[in-house]
């Protein structure tokens, strides 16, 4: 995480893993399971790297592999900044985790 316009670390960028209808509507309770699924965010460390750890999922329909992932990054005094990665970006560790190479996220200052 960096500055847009300074390119200087951002610490505490709040980074969290974007989950389609994790959120129940207003009428619905989660269930155990669902509570479960949810995603706990991470923050970036002083020199603005993060590492949020993989999740597995079993499908009985569906292909295996790597699919993608989406992120939102957010912090008090810059714009919300939300980005997905897919297989294109990633590759494994020598242990088989995906890892994904983010480079350098910019997150753009809010006008004062």
């Amino acid at each position: 995480m960096v500055d847009a316009q300074t390119h200087q670390p951002i610490s505490g960028v709040k980074v969290k893993r974007v989950v389609p209808n994790q959120d129940p509507d207003v009428d619905q309770a989660r269930k155990g399971g669902q509570l479960m699924e949810k995603t706990r965010a991470v923050q970036s460390g002083p020199d603005g790297t993060f590492v949020v750890d993989s999740e597995r999922d079993l499908e009985l329909f569906g292909g295996l592999g790597w699919v993608g992932v989406t992120f939102s990054f957010q912090h008090a005094g810059y714009a919300t900044f939300t980005t997905n990665y897919t297989i294109v970006n990633a590759t494994n560790t020598p242990s088989g985790e995906p890892l994904v190479k983010a480079g350098d996220i910019l997150l753009t200052p809010l006008s004062k």
